[in-house]
């Protein structure tokens, strides 16, 4: 059991070394501005005081707070994938380049068609295909990075919470 523990940890170490913590930094502070920005432009302080939230949901400060740490893991796992050897030199890279930005359109549309529009069966839509689109990079992310799928993954937690509140606010209003 010891060996297989060390082995575990020598595999995260070449993974980790692998990565390019620029292109990481990069992408944290794109994806964060975008969400920022969606944030503030896609809520709508009428819509959200005429919601009936559900009995079991975070507090806005906890529900935005987790929002940006899931964005901020998400595309940190974007560019450790697509900065390791294998993400750079693979046919992968473009695949998976082109899911983590249809992913991020269809997570910050998701907040204006909440916030603004109110069409809840839009949103509950939006983010099944959502975790459709993370399910195929979470796939791509285990043949190239595994600290990138597991990233993935910590994204996808999220994302199946999103899908809760979404059902949940549209069978409520």
């Amino acid at each position: 059991m010891n060996s297989r523990m060390l082995d575990a940890k020598r595999r995260v170490r070449r993974e980790l070394s692998c990565i390019n913590m620029a292109l990481v930094i990069a992408f944290c502070a794109g994806a964060l501005l975008l969400f920022v920005f969606f944030a503030v432009t896609g809520v709508k302080r009428e819509v959200v005081e005429e919601l009936i939230f559900p009995r079991v949901c975070l507090s806005p400060f906890f529900f935005w707070f987790f929002f940006t740490l899931s964005v901020l893991f998400f595309a940190a796992g974007a560019a450790a994938a697509v900065s390791t050897p294998t993400g750079r030199n693979g046919k992968e890279k473009g695949t998976l380049l082109l899911l983590f930005f249809c992913s991020l359109v269809l997570l910050y549309a998701w907040l204006p068609i909440t916030y603004t529009a109110a069409k809840f069966f839009l949103s509950v839509l939006l983010i099944l295909v959502l975790l459709i689109a993370l399910a195929a990079q979470f796939t791509l992310a285990m043949r190239i990075n595994r600290v990138a799928a597991y990233l993935f993954f910590a994204f996808a937690i999220w994302a199946f919470y999103l899908l809760y509140y979404s059902f949940s606010l549209f069978l409520l209003n």
